[in-house]
């Protein structure tokens, strides 16, 4: 199986990606969602895994927490970026998700802000769905999200894209979406460009493409059973108490063997 390769933007952007990230993606929020995940779901846990960690950001705020973690990413830029922000952080290891580094077993295991929606083939997801279930505790859980292209506001945002803006180190920065969709493979390509400026001077312009796969509620939940998994809450974005009239997220331990007669 080829090897699979980072985002473009985040081989030239990881010296800025948590800052970046810092004003799109609610970490603290994710992070009190896994934990909450674990109170409901796990007898104890005292260890996680991190799937594309990026910088080790979650993997971080869960050691905060006590838990001992483990991040795993492509990128060795990314990685880099971790021991900077935190010299005695959690251990950051570069590795593919469909052939884990690894021989322990973790008591939580997450794949967050749509990491296995980059493997867009049925083999590709299974692959890595079975390597979860290999290093997944024997009563751990396993948590991811998925992309999903659903709610009202779908249909506009795929017509006409978006943009989003943040501040970085003291720089305007517009990263504009132009999505579109290929519903005979699930796939979303979205041509992205980020544009750096002061006032209205643009003084760095980076374009990229992103491909992901989007995932149907009941694709997934096959695919997981598939692979020995048996889903325990589907949820919309990180609650797992409000009504999912959008789903989003999966939360999966190990299916217990069937009994005999």
């Amino acid at each position: 199986m080829p090897r699979r390769s980072m985002p473009a933007e985040w081989t030239t952007l990881a010296h800025l990606f948590d800052e970046i990230n810092e004003s799109f993606i609610d970490y603290d929020g994710q992070v009190g969602f896994l934990l909450r995940c674990a109170g409901r779901f796990l007898p104890r846990s005292r260890t996680a895994l991190d799937l594309g960690c990026g910088t080790g950001r979650h993997a971080r705020l869960l050691a905060e927490q006590g838990i001992r973690t483990v991040g795993i990413d492509l990128s060795h830029r990314l990685l880099r970026q971790g021991p900077k922000a935190a010299p005695a952080g959690p251990l950051l290891v570069c590795g593919d998700l469909a052939a884990l580094p690894l021989r322990g077993r973790f008591d939580l295991v997450y794949a967050l802000n749509f990491v296995l929606s980059f493997l867009q083939t049925n083999e590709a997801l299974l692959n890595a769905l079975r390597e979860v279930r290999r290093v997944l505790s024997p009563r751990g859980v396993f948590v991811m999200d998925y992309h999903v292209f659903f709610p009202p506001e779908a249909d506009v945002k795929l017509r006409e894209g978006w943009s989003e803006e943040c501040v970085v180190r003291g720089q305007r920065l517009v990263v504009s979406h132009d999505p579109t969709v290929d519903w005979t493979t699930q796939l979303c390509t979205d041509e992205m460009t980020y544009r750096f400026l002061e006032g209205r001077r643009i003084v760095r312009e980076l374009r990229t493409v992103e491909v992901r796969r989007i995932s149907l509620p009941q694709d997934l939940a096959c695919l997981l059973q598939a692979t020995g998994f048996q889903v325990v809450a589907h949820c919309r974005r990180f609650d797992l108490d409000e009504e999912p009239a959008e789903l989003g997220v999966v939360v999966a331990r190990r299916a217990r063997p069937a009994r005999a007669g």
